[in-house]
């Protein structure tokens, strides 16, 4: 059974739980509101089509859908995640370095499939994930703000990100760069 980590789950559940209208109700089935009732906590596992149904819902409600605004979530909750659960994963200066530590926390999130960083020149990153769901735009979209923000900590300076395949268009995969001079 595919699972992620209550980090990656937490702040979705919290958008949920602050929307009181009511629209959750009738969007979220009957299993993820149980999942989701509950306590999340940072260090447990839960069902990964749990944390893809409810943030696809939170981008569908929340943000209408404007994939610009969950990019904009994943940058906020990367910078947060990383300055303080995973801020010795912050090799600042040495992307090389930094990189070699999202295989560890990728695996702490997720337990199946893999994110692949590969370096095409001293200023540039191509990501692609390996095993993963290739359908799930919500969150490539929060992958892109999320390592956005993870190369701007570490850099200290900012940084241009864009697709270069996406897989829920066709392509077979999904792929971005993030690039910085």
């Amino acid at each position: 059974m595919r699972q992620v980590k209550g980090t990656m789950l937490v702040n979705i559940v919290k958008g949920i739980r602050a929307n009181k209208s009511g629209v959750y109700d009738k969007i979220i089935d009957a299993d993820d509101k149980v999942e989701i009732a509950q306590k999340i906590l940072n260090g447990a596992w839960y069902p990964f089509n749990t944390y893809k149904n409810c943030a696809n819902a939170v981008a569908q409600v929340e943000a209408k859908g404007n994939m610009e605004i969950v990019k904009n979530w994943g940058r906020d909750t990367g910078e947060i995640i990383m300055k303080t659960i995973y801020k010795s994963a912050i090799a600042v200066g040495n992307p090389e370095k930094a990189w070699a530590s999202i295989h560890r926390l990728f695996k702490l999130w997720f337990n199946f499939g893999q994110v692949i960083g590969e370096f095409v020149s001293d200023t540039e990153i191509h990501i692609s994930f390996n095993g993963f769901d290739t359908d799930f735009e919500t969150f490539y979209y929060i992958a892109l703000g999320w390592f956005e923000s993870f190369f701007e900590l570490i850099l200290d300076k900012k940084v241009e990100s864009k697709f270069l395949t996406r897989s829920w268009e066709g392509d077979h995969e999904t792929k971005f760069s993030i690039s910085w001079s």
